[in-house]
């Protein structure tokens, strides 16, 4: 029996070799006991044993690449590198080649060593980049550091190309000493004036600023700036300093954001939120008749757009109040309260007082009253406020002592005396006129004699007597007119821009916070309350209160031939309802 060689004995078979320490007998280097190829001899001639070649990160001894896994291709071309470690400086680590990175997990052993990447080529950290040429990995491509400039014409270690110190900022420049590319700068040679060949390295100010570090891209809505010249000033944007967005890049007061700056809309141009409407100016977008139809308008109706009369001020103004002054004009006056301009102040009509709120209708015969002037006291009615004939007696709207009341001709008339002639009250309906022009015979005199003339329901269009116009109603939609007496003012029913605006189709209306029910105009419900919807052209209204800068809508489903009933007052999606001002109004922004 011999015993079985070590590390790099003669032999002829395997079993020559110590297989315990996994030798085997290599015929190919002439017959002397060696490690397979993935393994390496740990010891000397005298110990050791075969194991597997080191991978990356692990230590090897004495610099020999033998230890570390550098066969190829199937091997990760490791080399035994100098390494400062716990165990001895006489130990180093298995590493790739100085030019070379792993591009497997260590911790897995799964990469093998590649050559390091040049200029724009990908990368995922510095390591991957040739150190050589001065690379560095930013977003994920090899290429220069901030203030440094690729110049492929200088050899470095062998190697074409280097990252070599560019200009910074407001720093000379040449056509050789350039400026840094990767800051975005560029070599003004004007800066100095005349034809020069020295200049500065500037941002192009047509899209970018200087941003501490670079030259960054000029900011759009809402970015985060410090001075105007980091906005861009060709989309009219500045640097806020007057709205809550302190500090971002916005459109200054008189204009909005749509995709460039534009100018704030005025009175009564198409819009779909508030934010278009010229606020400076008191505009708000106000559902008038529906989405359909929003429009930049005042708040509410206690303001008007100022640009009749003459002031002209083009913005919205408070309408005046009762006794108020100076107006030009009625729509200047609370027209909601049924106010108008008389002379230089606001007041009710004649044929209506002021109750404290609102101008009522003056009060008819035998109609309870506290004051003569609640009472139809203009001529020729002339009613006052007495004691009546009821029982027990109270104050009502009559005629004096020396006067009765006529109802053909609505007034009171002087008595006649003993033996004068008078006028039968049937002559209210004689066929003495022309009843195709629906004229009927009127006491118009003080006299026994009548004339022919319209009832008081009716108006004079030059042809015929026509029934005073209602609002829209069932499949009729509302009459037109020039002047209020063309319309049931009878029943609150009024013509709102009269004579004024012909042009403009004017027709019958109730006031804003009123609605037509087919009889009268009554007030509009409130918030929470039970509401009507006709959804259906002409009228498209409901009982809600929509004007006045409330903005209530009718929530209602049940519908039977275009009328809804059943429905409740409440604001649209997305809005609240303010009970101090008693409106409709949308969250808050942060």
């Amino acid at each position: 029996c011999a015993y079985q060689g070590l590390y790099n004995a003669s032999c002829t078979q395997d079993s020559n070799c110590d297989t315990t320490r996994y030798l085997y007998c290599n015929f190919v280097v002439g017959g002397y006991c060696r490690c397979n190829t993935s393994m390496f001899w740990n010891g000397n001639m005298n110990s050791g044993t075969c194991e597997y070649k080191r991978t990356v990160n692990q230590y090897c001894y004495p610099y020999n690449d033998n230890w570390c896994d550098d066969t190829g291709p199937v091997g990760q071309g490791l080399t035994c590198a100098s390494y400062t470690n716990p165990y001895g400086s006489e130990y180093g680590v298995c590493q790739c080649e100085t030019n070379q990175y792993y591009n497997g997990s260590a911790s897995l052993a799964n990469g093998f060593c590649v050559a390091q990447h040049v200029y724009n080529q990908s990368c995922t950290s510095t390591s991957q980049c040739d150190y050589r040429i001065n690379l560095t990995c930013s977003n994920n491509l090899c290429t220069c550091s901030s203030g440094y400039n690729y110049d492929s014409s200088i050899n470095s270690s062998g190697v074409m190309g280097y990252c070599k110190k560019a200009s910074g900022y407001l720093e000379n420049c040449t056509v050789v000493l350039t400026c840094s590319t990767s800051q975005n700068l560029y070599c003004d040679l004007s800066y100095y004036g005349g034809l020069n060949t020295t200049g500065v390295c500037q941002c192009n100010s047509s899209w970018s600023y200087w941003d501490g570090t670079t030259c960054a891209s000029k900011l759009s809505i809402g970015g985060l700036c410090s001075s105007n010249t980091n906005c861009i000033s060709s989309e009219g944007l500045f640097c806020s300093n007057y709205t809550q967005s302190i500090g971002t890049c916005d459109c200054d007061s008189s204009h909005y954001w749509n995709n460039t700056c534009s100018l704030k809309l005025w009175y009564n141009s198409s819009c779909t939120s508030s934010y278009v409407c010229d606020d400076n100016r008191g505009l708000q977008c106000q559902g008038l008749g529906g989405s359909m139809f929003q429009k930049c308008d005042c708040y509410n109706t206690s303001y008007i757009w100022d640009s009749l009369y003459t002031t002209r001020t083009n913005k919205c103004i408070l309408k005046l109040g009762y006794n108020q002054s100076t107006c030009y004009g009625n729509l200047e006056c609370q027209d909601y309260n049924y106010l108008v301009c008389n002379g230089t102040k606001c007041a009710c009509l004649y044929t209506a007082y002021w109750d404290g709120s609102v101008c009522q209708p003056k009060r008819n015969y035998t109609d309870p009253c506290s004051f003569t002037y609640q009472c139809r006291d203009f001529g020729p009615v002339n009613l006052i406020c007495i004691m009546g004939t009821s029982v027990p007696p109270t104050l009502q709207c009559l005629c004096n002592a020396t006067s009765f009341w006529d109802d053909c001709q609505q007034a009171c008339i002087v008595s006649k005396k003993i033996y004068q002639s008078c006028t039968l009250t049937a002559n209210c309906s004689s066929n003495e006129c022309d009843k195709t022009a629906n004229l009927q015979c009127l006491n118009g005199s003080l006299t026994s004699s009548g004339w022919c003339n319209c009832t008081s329901l009716q108006w004079w269009n030059g042809s015929y007597c026509r029934d005073k116009g209602i609002p829209a109603w069932g499949s009729n939609s509302s009459a037109l007119c020039n002047s209020s007496y063309q319309c049931a003012d009878y029943n609150l029913v009024s013509c709102p821009l009269g004579a004024r605006w012909p042009s403009l189709n004017s027709t019958c209306e109730c006031a804003t916070t009123k609605y037509w029910n087919g009889v009268t105009c009554l007030d509009r419900v409130t918030n929470g309350q039970s509401c009507t919807l006709w959804n259906t052209s002409p009228v498209n209204t409901s009982t809600c209160l929509s004007a006045a800068g409330a903005g209530l809508i009718c929530s209602s489903s049940t519908c039977v031939a275009g009328t809804c009933t059943g429905g409740t007052c409440s604001c649209p999606t997305g809005y609240t309802w303010n009970s101090s001002f008693a409106i409709c109004v949308a969250p808050s922004s942060g």
